[in-house]
Protein backbone atom coordinates (compact mmCIF):
# COMPACT_ATOMS: atom_id res chain seq x y z
CA UNK A 1 0.00 0.00 0.00
CA UNK A 2 1.59 3.23 -0.99
CA UNK A 3 1.71 6.03 1.21
CA UNK A 4 -0.70 8.23 -0.51
CA UNK A 5 -3.45 5.35 0.02
CA UNK A 6 -3.04 6.13 3.05
CA UNK A 7 -6.26 7.92 4.93
CA UNK A 8 -4.77 11.33 6.53
CA UNK A 9 -5.20 11.62 10.70
CA UNK A 10 -8.08 13.73 10.92
CA UNK A 11 -9.61 13.29 7.06
CA UNK A 12 -8.63 16.60 6.53
CA UNK A 13 -4.89 18.37 5.19
CA UNK A 14 -3.62 21.03 7.39
CA UNK A 15 -4.72 24.77 6.71
CA UNK A 16 -1.90 28.10 6.64
CA UNK A 17 -0.18 27.53 9.69
CA UNK A 18 -1.56 24.75 11.41
CA UNK A 19 0.38 22.61 13.61
CA UNK A 20 2.68 20.04 12.94
CA UNK A 21 0.81 16.43 12.92
CA UNK A 22 3.30 14.56 15.28
CA UNK A 23 3.34 17.57 18.48
CA UNK A 24 1.08 17.52 20.67
CA UNK A 25 -1.05 20.30 20.61
CA UNK A 26 -0.94 23.04 23.35
CA UNK A 27 -2.85 26.25 24.06
CA UNK A 28 -0.74 28.77 22.86
CA UNK A 29 0.01 27.38 19.70
CA UNK A 30 -3.11 26.36 19.10
CA UNK A 31 -4.82 30.07 20.11
CA UNK A 32 -1.71 31.93 17.62
CA UNK A 33 -2.47 29.25 14.78
CA UNK A 34 -5.97 30.39 14.75
CA UNK A 35 -4.74 34.13 15.07
CA UNK A 36 -2.06 33.15 11.62
CA UNK A 37 -4.85 32.05 9.86
CA UNK A 38 -6.82 35.50 9.75
CA UNK A 39 -3.00 36.95 8.64
CA UNK A 40 -3.04 34.46 6.17
CA UNK A 41 -6.19 35.92 4.24
CA UNK A 42 -5.34 39.23 5.39
CA UNK A 43 -1.86 38.56 3.41
CA UNK A 44 -3.75 37.37 0.23
CA UNK A 45 -6.51 40.17 0.45
CA UNK A 46 -3.13 42.61 0.30
CA UNK A 47 -1.70 40.85 -3.07
CA UNK A 48 -4.63 40.53 -4.86
CA UNK A 49 -4.99 44.53 -4.09
CA UNK A 50 -2.08 45.50 -4.55
CA UNK A 51 -1.90 43.38 -7.77
CA UNK A 52 -5.17 45.17 -8.60
CA UNK A 53 -3.94 48.59 -8.35
CA UNK A 54 -0.55 47.83 -10.25
CA UNK A 55 -2.35 46.71 -13.17
CA UNK A 56 -4.43 49.60 -13.53
CA UNK A 57 -0.96 52.12 -12.87
CA UNK A 58 0.07 49.86 -16.24
CA UNK A 59 -3.46 50.35 -17.70
CA UNK A 60 -3.17 54.07 -17.61
CA UNK A 61 0.13 54.74 -18.34
CA UNK A 62 0.83 52.69 -20.68
CA UNK A 63 -2.57 51.13 -22.73
CA UNK A 64 -4.56 54.49 -22.36
CA UNK A 65 -1.82 57.20 -23.05
CA UNK A 66 -1.05 54.84 -26.25
CA UNK A 67 -4.83 55.78 -26.99
CA UNK A 68 -4.47 58.94 -26.58
CA UNK A 69 -6.07 58.94 -22.88
CA UNK A 70 -4.32 61.43 -20.73
CA UNK A 71 -5.90 60.26 -17.19
CA UNK A 72 -3.61 60.58 -13.88
CA UNK A 73 -4.47 57.92 -10.84
CA UNK A 74 -1.99 58.93 -8.23
CA UNK A 75 -3.83 57.80 -5.32
CA UNK A 76 -3.40 53.77 -6.76
CA UNK A 77 0.25 54.19 -6.31
CA UNK A 78 0.26 55.54 -3.07
CA UNK A 79 -1.97 53.14 -1.94
CA UNK A 80 -0.31 50.70 -3.17
CA UNK A 81 2.93 51.92 -1.12
CA UNK A 82 0.88 51.76 1.70
CA UNK A 83 -0.19 48.08 1.22
CA UNK A 84 2.89 46.86 0.42
CA UNK A 85 4.65 48.21 3.61
CA UNK A 86 1.59 46.12 5.50
CA UNK A 87 1.82 43.39 3.77
CA UNK A 88 5.55 43.26 4.53
CA UNK A 89 5.18 43.25 8.69
CA UNK A 90 2.56 40.98 8.52
CA UNK A 91 3.97 38.35 5.80
CA UNK A 92 7.21 38.67 8.07
CA UNK A 93 5.10 38.42 11.00
CA UNK A 94 3.31 34.96 9.83
CA UNK A 95 6.72 33.50 8.57
CA UNK A 96 7.82 33.31 12.03
CA UNK A 97 5.55 31.05 12.43
CA UNK A 98 7.33 27.97 10.89
CA UNK A 99 10.60 29.50 11.09
CA UNK A 100 10.79 30.66 7.64
CA UNK A 101 12.73 33.47 7.75
CA UNK A 102 15.78 33.61 5.88
CA UNK A 103 18.88 32.97 8.48
CA UNK A 104 22.07 31.30 8.82
CA UNK A 105 21.98 27.91 10.10
CA UNK A 106 25.03 26.17 9.78
CA UNK A 107 26.20 27.16 13.42
CA UNK A 108 23.17 25.22 14.60
CA UNK A 109 24.03 22.68 12.54
CA UNK A 110 27.67 22.05 14.50
CA UNK A 111 26.66 22.22 18.06
CA UNK A 112 25.87 19.13 19.86
CA UNK A 113 22.23 18.73 20.59
CA UNK A 114 22.10 18.78 23.96
CA UNK A 115 23.39 22.39 23.45
CA UNK A 116 20.54 23.42 20.93
CA UNK A 117 17.82 24.06 23.85
CA UNK A 118 20.52 26.77 25.18
CA UNK A 119 21.40 28.25 21.28
CA UNK A 120 17.97 28.00 20.33
CA UNK A 121 16.21 29.69 23.13
CA UNK A 122 19.34 32.65 23.28
CA UNK A 123 18.72 33.35 19.82
CA UNK A 124 15.24 33.43 20.32
CA UNK A 125 15.62 35.72 23.18
CA UNK A 126 17.43 38.06 21.35
CA UNK A 127 14.92 38.59 18.57
CA UNK A 128 12.00 39.14 20.75
CA UNK A 129 14.79 41.95 22.40
CA UNK A 130 14.93 42.83 18.92
CA UNK A 131 11.16 42.80 17.80
CA UNK A 132 10.25 45.27 21.36
CA UNK A 133 12.55 47.59 20.56
CA UNK A 134 10.66 47.95 16.98
CA UNK A 135 7.67 48.11 18.93
CA UNK A 136 8.56 50.87 20.59
CA UNK A 137 10.07 52.55 17.91
CA UNK A 138 6.85 51.97 15.56
CA UNK A 139 4.40 53.34 18.86
CA UNK A 140 6.55 56.45 18.66
CA UNK A 141 6.12 56.76 14.80
CA UNK A 142 2.51 56.29 15.16
CA UNK A 143 2.20 59.28 17.37
CA UNK A 144 4.13 61.27 15.43
CA UNK A 145 1.83 60.11 12.01
CA UNK A 146 -1.11 61.63 13.52
CA UNK A 147 -0.16 65.45 12.37
CA UNK A 148 1.15 64.05 9.21
CA UNK A 149 -1.40 63.15 6.15
CA UNK A 150 -0.47 61.40 2.67
CA UNK A 151 -0.16 63.28 -0.18
CA UNK A 152 -2.98 62.69 -2.22
CA UNK A 153 -5.46 60.31 -0.22
CA UNK A 154 -5.29 62.80 2.85
CA UNK A 155 -4.98 59.79 5.89
CA UNK A 156 -2.96 60.07 8.55
CA UNK A 157 0.29 58.33 7.69
CA UNK A 158 -0.15 56.55 11.51
CA UNK A 159 -2.39 54.07 9.57
CA UNK A 160 0.60 53.00 7.94
CA UNK A 161 3.58 53.02 10.88
CA UNK A 162 1.23 51.26 12.65
CA UNK A 163 2.00 48.31 10.35
CA UNK A 164 5.38 47.81 11.99
CA UNK A 165 3.89 47.90 15.78
CA UNK A 166 1.33 45.48 14.84
CA UNK A 167 3.71 43.27 12.77
CA UNK A 168 6.45 43.13 15.35
CA UNK A 169 3.98 41.52 18.18
CA UNK A 170 2.63 39.41 16.20
CA UNK A 171 6.09 38.03 15.31
CA UNK A 172 6.93 38.35 19.16
CA UNK A 173 3.43 36.02 19.59
CA UNK A 174 4.78 33.87 16.80
CA UNK A 175 8.02 33.03 18.28
CA UNK A 176 6.94 32.08 21.54
CA UNK A 177 4.22 29.82 20.26
CA UNK A 178 6.91 28.21 17.70
CA UNK A 179 8.79 27.42 21.05
CA UNK A 180 6.30 26.33 23.30
CA UNK A 181 5.25 23.43 19.97
CA UNK A 182 9.14 22.74 20.02
CA UNK A 183 8.80 21.94 23.52
CA UNK A 184 11.41 24.69 24.89
CA UNK A 185 9.16 25.27 28.02
CA UNK A 186 8.45 21.59 28.51
CA UNK A 187 11.04 18.77 29.07
CA UNK A 188 10.58 17.16 25.87
CA UNK A 189 12.53 19.60 23.12
CA UNK A 190 13.41 18.69 19.07
CA UNK A 191 14.55 21.50 16.57
CA UNK A 192 14.08 20.08 13.47
CA UNK A 193 14.00 22.11 9.91
CA UNK A 194 11.03 23.26 8.63
CA UNK A 195 9.57 21.08 5.60
CA UNK A 196 7.63 23.01 3.01
CA UNK A 197 3.98 21.98 2.33
CA UNK A 198 4.12 19.70 -0.84
CA UNK A 199 8.03 19.49 -0.73
CA UNK A 200 8.06 15.98 0.38
CA UNK A 201 5.63 13.67 -2.40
Amino acid sequence: MHEQDRPSQGGTAPGPASPAAHRPSSPLPVLVDGINKVIFYVLAALMATISVLTFLQVLVRLALSAAGINLSVPWSEELSRSLMIWLIFLGAAYACRRAQMIALTFVMDMIPRNLERVMDGLAALLCILFYGLLVIMGFKAVSFGWIEVSPVLQFPKAYVYLAMPVGMVIMIINTLALLAERGMFGRDYRREPVVEEGAAT
